[in-house]
């Protein structure tokens, strides 16, 4: 995978994006108790990896939830170049939280997961797709892109991320 906006050296050396990540280190805007975390701008994205496989990209790997009662994961696909026919990509926020006794671990519900609407080859570009946070909402979230490679090709597309919320 390339991507032409640059995410920081962590994400391309293989990293994620963020560490733990507090209002202060991503962009975001508040209203009363609502927040909105910009998780990505619009970005540029080529997969291409081979046939058969999925591949997972952590593009924020402790978002703070910490208090939220609802909340969403709202992804914009600006735009799709070539896309190979049985290739998706899908955006997804996993419960999680870091744990001060073993930082190096990944502590992630996936059975809770909140996962986008699909990108492919038969997706309308512009799109919009807001999927409401499963509930109870986890004191922290990850976000990753999951892209299912059918068969061998290249798939190219932009979107950019967002995660908000509403606490008590």
């Amino acid at each position: 995978m390339t991507r032409s906006h640059s995410l920081g050296a962590a994400l391309a050396a293989g990293g994620s994006r963020h560490e733990t990540l507090m209002p202060n280190q991503l962009a975001l805007s508040r209203s009363g108790d609502s927040w909105c975390y910009q998780i990505i701008p619009k970005t540029d994205f080529t997969f291409n990896i081979n046939g058969g496989t999925t591949q997972e990209v952590v593009i924020a790997k402790y978002v703070d939830t910490l208090g939220w009662v609802s909340g969403a994961l709202l992804v914009r696909v600006h735009s799709r170049g070539s896309w190979n026919a049985t290739s998706t990509l899908v955006v997804v926020a996993q419960p999680t939280r870091r744990s001060e006794d073993e930082p190096q671990l990944s502590f992630v519900n996936t059975a809770s997961e909140t996962i986008s609407e699909q990108v492919s080859s038969a997706s309308t570009v512009p799109t919009l797709s807001n999927a409401q946070l499963a509930t109870p909402i986890a004191p922290q979230m990850r976000v990753i892109l999951r892209h299912a490679q059918g068969t061998d090709g290249i798939c190219v597309c932009s979107l950019s991320v967002e995660l908000y919320g509403r606490s008590a």
